[in-house]
């Protein structure tokens, strides 16, 4: 190319640079003229106090800030829409439209709701618009049959009730509701099938669901069953799904524990509730998958529909992997809480909770710092744990110094919930011989488990003892890193205090179970456990027997029952007594073993005298045999029961049974005591005296089996009849052959009392056969 052709071309560029600059400047120019031109029109208007549609108008023309809107420069064209817009917003532009958007014809009502719409998305003119009454118009609107006319009308609203100032917007909301837009909202939602038309107002019925005040009038609208069905109909737009979901979400909340809300949530579950949030739950969008779970939170949480949605296959699979190791998985407390609903109401669907992988991401929980998500997986673990395969997983889990962590730090008001479900953790793994290894390289849960025997929790104190009998029994190791002389001293005041009958019972069975493994001498459980209880329970006899009144002792059921707890945790202690007593003659001698084991022998003949008092009690109430009362002196059981036979033989005066209890009333009237067992010696077979024999008057025994049946048929008769079966049993444990000595007095009135039983209650001859064979 030639020089000249180079000259040619550059002189083009620089004429076509100065151009374009030129007609930038002009541009340029023309926008600040605008801009200055609107800016004193306002000032005009601040001090005329006139309209919007003052000068403006009159200084420049309509028709050119139409072309001006629609320049190619963005600064232009948007100053001139502003000019336009403000304008149109609070002057009798706004008056006609808001007047065509209700009264129009469809060509104007579009065209209005068009420009209402306009006017609504830009900023800061929507409190020029209300006070013009587009709110009215456009919820007028939106219960149109027009489609483009309501889509448009619905986003313009939405603009209002979703007003970024929360002052305004409420007030919007207000005068909305006012106006009928939820009334409108819930046909819309019921009859649409438009994606769009039901999506936009979804989201209205969104806002309004986000605010408690709505909530009440919604549900009476009947939101919740229009929501199911968008919702069963959304199909793959996940964003209408997600709208949807929150919204019944937030109004099931609303629902409460109410009878109506039972309601409500069942005739859900009738609409297919049930069906959608399986379909949710198993959604990839974490949105829609987070509302399914608080919906299904709101089901099971109530106990509504719990079975139903358990046997939903995959639902437990699906929800354990919505659990999150993150820092802020909002949703974890939900879907334990579910999970632990759903295990409740379905073996099934526990063991599935149990299966490996989804135990192995519960127990992934334990790893963050989520301590409402801790309480929740507590319970649930507490109850996976029944299945023996899930020990293995949770000793390599981080739950058991979880576990260490929560029975110190747990606030008060969680300690009666959680530390039973804790020891309860323990107690199940510790019944795993395959584990006894594993259990004693836990020093955790050793220390967790005195943690909780010192715990003011009493059902921690039983979760907690169990789990020592189940280590006593299978690992040995682990028994001995829980059991200090702290936890023996716990266990013993726990066996003599009356208070509490079950923790006593727990008590007597952990200190019999420690004893084979050499943490508890049989010294320390016989005159530290046993002579202290076996005291204890005769005093106690002793107080009934005082208050006792034509048969109120054996007649009272809640007395009965006690007293019956108290000679089940006496038999456990018993079991071991025989033995310490037969080691003690054999190492020590007779002689010596009498001396040392007089406190235990005086305690155990007590024992026996009360089980003999309170059977004749029974047997008093049972057979109604009128018995005088006598006065209670140091010999009050054994007169008790002497009195009962004799009252029971008053017709044969010469039985041998009624004349031996009636020397044995003489002599304890005459003040003879027998204490030491080697001092023991019958008491005679004088006769009753007469004058103090009783009259036959004062017998109402009546041994006709058809009496005696109708007398069983009574409620209070039949639990006097099952504790008196209790008292047998304990009484033998009392007197096996390997105590070595036996009280004379104890043994004769046993076969008196065992005799009478024989004889008028045919059921429980087994029992008595028992103890025949225990008596030497």
């Amino acid at each position: 190319m030639s020089g000249d052709s180079w000259q040619y071309v550059l002189a083009g560029v620089v004429a076509a640079v100065a151009a374009y600059r030129v007609l930038s400047h002009m541009l340029e120019q023309s926008a600040y003229e605008l801009e200055f031109c609107r800016q004193a029109q306002r000032r005009r208007q601040r001090r005329n106090g006139q309209g919007s549609s003052g000068g403006t108008a009159a200084t420049i023309r309509a028709e050119s800030l139409g072309k001006l809107a629609l320049h190619a420069d963005y600064r232009l064209r948007r100053a001139a829409t502003d000019v336009l817009y403000d304008s149109a917003a609070g002057g009798r532009v706004a008056r006609l439209a808001v007047t065509a958007a209700v009264q129009g014809s469809d060509v104007e009502r579009r065209r209005a709701v068009t420009l209402l719409q306009a006017l609504a998305q830009s900023a800061g003119r929507q409190r020029r618009l209300a006070r013009a009454g587009a709110i009215e118009a456009l919820v007028t609107c939106v219960g149109a049959r027009d489609k483009e006319l309501v889509l448009r009308a619905a986003s313009a609203l939405a603009e209002f009730v979703g007003h970024e100032d929360g002052a305004a917007a409420a007030r919007f909301r207000q005068r909305a509701a006012a106006a009928g837009i939820l009334s409108v909202v819930a046909s819309v939602l019921e009859r649409d099938t438009d994606a769009v038309v039901v999506t936009v107002n979804a989201n209205i019925a969104r806002v309004y669901a986000q605010r408690t005040q709505f909530h009440g009038e919604m549900v009476r609208r009947g939101y919740l069953a229009a929501l199911l069905r968008v919702a069963r109909r959304a199909g793959a737009d996940v964003e209408l799904q997600r709208v949807v979901m929150e919204s019944m979400v937030r109004l099931c909340t609303y629902l409460g524990g109410a009878d109506t809300g039972t309601m409500q949530l069942e005739k859900l579950l009738q609409g297919g509730a049930a069906d959608v949030v399986a379909a949710c739950v198993r959604r990839d969008d974490q949105g829609v998958a987070s509302w399914g779970i608080g919906l299904l939170h709101e089901f099971v949480s109530r106990g509504v529909g719990t079975l139903m949605l358990a046997r939903r296959a995959g639902l437990v699979r699906a929800l354990c992997r919505r659990l999150s190791t993150a820092k802020y998985a909002y949703t974890n407390q939900l879907v334990l809480r579910s999970l632990l609903c759903l295990g409740s109401a379905s073996r099934v669907a526990m063991a599935e909770i149990a299966e490996p992988p989804n135990l192995r991401r519960i127990l992934a929980v334990f790893a963050i710092e989520d301590a409402d998500a801790h309480h929740w997986g507590i319970a649930l673990v507490a109850r996976a744990a029944a299945h023996v395969h899930t020990h293995v997983w949770i000793l390599g889990s981080p739950l058991p110094r979880a576990l260490r962590d929560m029975a110190t730090r747990l606030p008060q008001s969680m300690r009666a919930t959680l530390l039973p479900e804790i020891a309860n953790i323990i107690s199940r793994m510790c019944h795993s011989a395959a584990l006894a290894p594993a259990h004693a390289a836990h020093d955790e849960l050793a220390e967790t488990c005195r943690l909780l025997m010192a715990s003011d929790i009493e059902n921690a104190h039983l979760a907690a003892i169990m789990a020592i009998i189940n280590a006593a029994a299978t690992s040995r190791a682990f028994v001995r890193l829980v059991v200090t002389d702290r936890v023996r001293v716990q266990l013993l005041d726990m066996l003599v205090d009356f208070s509490h009958d079950v923790t006593q019972s727990y008590a007597a069975k952990g200190l019999a179970a420690l004893l084979p493994c050499a943490l508890v001498s049989p010294d320390t459980l016989v005159f530290s456990g046993t002579v202290p209880f076996l005291q204890g329970v005769c005093t106690r006899y002793a107080d009934a027997l005082d208050m006792d009144s034509d048969g109120s002792l054996a007649g009272n059921e809640n007395r009965a029952v006690n007293i019956g707890r108290t000679n089940a945790v006496a038999s456990v202690l018993l079991s071991v007594m025989p033995i310490f007593l037969a080691t003690e003659t054999r190492d020590r001698g007779h002689a010596l073993a009498a001396v040392r084991t007089d406190d235990a022998y005086v305690a155990l003949f007590s024992f026996q005298t009360c089980l003999l008092a309170h059977m004749a009690l029974c047997l008093k109430y049972v057979l109604k045999v009128n018995v005088p009362r006598s006065d209670s002196n140091t010999h009050a059981m054994r007169q008790t029961v002497n009195a009962f036979i004799i009252a029971y033989y008053a017709d044969d005066s010469e039985d041998p049974h009624g004349r031996a209890a009636a020397a044995d009333w003489r002599v304890l009237k005459q003040g003879g005591r027998i204490r030491h067992a080697a001092r023991m010696a019958s008491t005679g077979n004088d006769s009753w005296p007469r004058d103090e024999w009783p009259s036959a008057d004062s017998v109402e025994s009546d041994n006709d089996n058809t009496l005696l049946s109708e007398t069983l048929k009574s409620a209070r008769v039949r639990c006097v009849f099952l504790v008196l079966q209790t008292v047998l049993g304990v009484l033998g444990d009392s007197l096996e052959p390997a105590l070595v000595v036996q009280h004379p007095a104890v043994a004769r009135q046993a076969l008196q009392l065992l005799r009478i039983i024989c004889s008028a209650l045919p059921a429980l001859r087994g029992t008595v056969m028992r103890v025949l064979g225990c008596i030497d």
